[in-house]
């Protein structure tokens, strides 16, 4: 060993034991001396890395990740490991790069190409997604039911009903009973309506794994319980009481909440809302309503700034877009528009929920906004005609309007709401498949819904020209005089058809499957009163209207 080996070899036992003590400002600067001596030093710069998670500094991680992978570029498992961290930190075009040039050095790496399509699906980019999985197939990777799965459940997204069964027959004879297709299968049969092939399937997948609370979960919605002794109520409560598992529990408390509601048994329902919310937030952490403010004021401000004014328009077609509160509404209204000879359902497009995260988009320069609406029209590989004739029924979408409508100032948005009180208890009472943070406590969903109604009324102040309010409850009750002004926004003609919406043979993938495949109905309008004698739900309304917000209190008749 020379000296200078013998002086690595030191500094880098007093990294490590520095490490190990928890002094990380002290253990950074000995791997850094390491780097001095020997700038290709593997553990130096792994725990370089190790320092930076911990102190989330992740553009440090980042630029001694693309040391050690330049030091040993043979080494599969850095280049994945640097590529996660690109796109965990947004940055989706290196993080594919990185990938491409290490397949295109290990064509055979299979595990590699399914991770790089799976990073492809979360990018948005589901065509790439599904080239990359044909292509660890046709390489022959090992476990080919899973990679089977994921392309049944990306063509079933993109509307390949075929595709996407004939995907999920492919896993199940690589391997019989296999869960998540046989679960997947089940779900496209929810979504396209067929109740009895959705039961067959849940019940299939129980018949594996009777402890899958998913698959029960889902079967307790297929249909409205009308009795406390119905077999649905007794194999829920008899999975609540077995399962030790959080995430378990908080579905099935969800599931019971739902079953309950049916049968009018309010304070049971409740309770088992309270609880599986209980979980929830246990799970995502505390809403910062603070955090929540300080974002939606500075949305408004850059939605009035020079910058937002500097954005170049990007499309003058008349693109549409269906926003507001989760619960509000959306999907009924986006299957009613579906029904007119004219227009098609887009679904929930999570693109910029993907590509524009807040509050970083906001400080992005004119340019990069103009290019982040190009990327839009793009994602979707058909012509601006075609995509005139889709919605995007993301509600979350309101967040982006203020830079957005600079980029399509055409666009059409139609805002849904519904009565405060109503949308507020149907988050609360609804078990989301991501993370919204405002859901799991009711007060919390108060003040974001009064934070969004404050921001939407800005919104429609400034661009009067498009954005088209649109009220559920007056939806359900007057179809056609609520429908006919959106469509006529949208400069379409009305169509009875739009009425008869539930007849759609359509995929429908949110919450409200199952409602938008009924007739209209009003059940669902002054649905809160069930609750008003909850102590959370009768401070939610003394919130809402104190922030000056009109509740619907009058006491009809609800029917279930």
């Amino acid at each position: 060993m020379t000296d200078r080996q013998q002086v690595t070899w030191e500094l880098l036992l007093q990294a490590h034991r520095r490490y190990g003590a928890g002094d990380l400002a002290a253990a950074e600067k000995l791997y850094l001396q390491v780097l001095e001596h020997q700038p290709g030093n593997r553990d130096a710069l792994q725990n370089l890395i190790a320092v930076a998670f911990k102190n989330q500094d992740f553009a440090a991680a980042e630029n001694r990740f693309r040391q050690l992978v330049a030091a040993f570029p043979g080494e599969l498992k850095y280049a994945e490991q640097y590529a996660e961290l690109l796109f965990g930190r947004g940055k989706i075009e290196l993080a594919e790069q990185v990938y491409l040039q290490l397949l295109s050095r290990n064509p055979q790496a299979n595990g590699c190409r399914y991770n790089f399509a799976r990073l492809l699906k979360q990018a948005g980019q589901p065509e790439a997604a599904l080239s990359q999985y044909q292509v660890a197939l046709d390489n022959g990777i090992s476990g080919a039911e899973e990679v089977l799965a994921n392309m049944g459940v990306i063509h079933g997204e993109l509307g390949r009903e075929r595709e996407a069964r004939d995907a999920y027959g492919k896993a199940l004879a690589a391997r019989p009973g296999y869960l998540p297709a046989l679960y997947n299968r089940a779900l496209l049969d929810e979504e396209c309506g067929d109740r009895a092939a959705a039961a067959a399937g849940f019940e299939q997948v129980l018949a594996v794994d009777p402890e899958y609370s998913d698959a029960l979960a889902r079967l307790a919605g297929l249909d409205q319980v009308t009795k406390p002794e119905a077999e649905i109520v007794k194999r829920l409560q008899t999975a609540l009481g077995n399962s030790r598992d959080t995430l378990q529990q908080e579905n099935l408390r969800y599931a019971l909440g739902k079953v309950f509601d049916d049968m009018g048994k309010y304070r049971a329902a409740f309770e088992h809302y309270q609880q599986a919310n209980l979980l929830s937030r246990k799970r995502s952490g505390v809403y910062q309503r603070q955090g929540t403010e300080q974002l939606f004021q500075a949305i408004l401000k850059h939605s009035a700034s020079a910058e937002a004014a500097a954005i170049t328009p990007v499309s003058t077609a008349r693109l549409i877009f269906i926003c507001g509160m989760f619960r509000s509404g959306s999907t009924l209204l986006e299957q009613m528009l579906a029904a007119h000879s004219a227009l098609g359902a887009g679904g929930e497009n999570r693109f910029f929920l993907r590509h524009a995260p807040l509050p970083e988009t906001l400080s992005l320069p004119a340019g990069r906004l103009s290019a982040l609406g190009r990327q839009y029209l793009e994602s979707f590989g058909c012509s601006i005609a075609e995509l005139g004739k889709l919605t995007n029924k993301r509600p979350d979408n309101f967040l982006h309007l203020g830079w957005l409508l600079r980029c399509f100032p055409n666009a059409r948005v139609l805002y849904t709401h519904r009565d405060a009180m109503d949308v507020c208890l149907s988050v609360h009472f609804q078990a989301f498949a991501e993370d919204l943070g405002y859901d799991s406590d009711l007060l919390d969903t108060g003040h974001y819904y009064i934070q969004q109604h404050r921001l939407m009324e800005q919104m429609q102040a400034r661009y009067p020209e498009n954005i088209h309010p649109v009220d559920y409850d007056k939806l359900i009750q007057e179809p056609r005089n609520e429908l006919e002004p959106v469509l006529a926004a949208l400069g379409l003609p009305w169509e009875a058809g739009c009425l008869q919406f539930h007849t759609l043979g359509n995929r429908v993938n949110t919450a409200s499957l199952w409602q938008v495949r009924r007739p209209l109905y009003q059940q669902s309008s002054g649905r809160w009163r069930n609750y008003r004698a909850e102590p959370s739900v009768q401070q939610l309304r003394e919130m809402l209207v104190e922030a000056g917000l009109q509740i619907r209190d009058a006491d009809t008749a609800l029917r279930k």
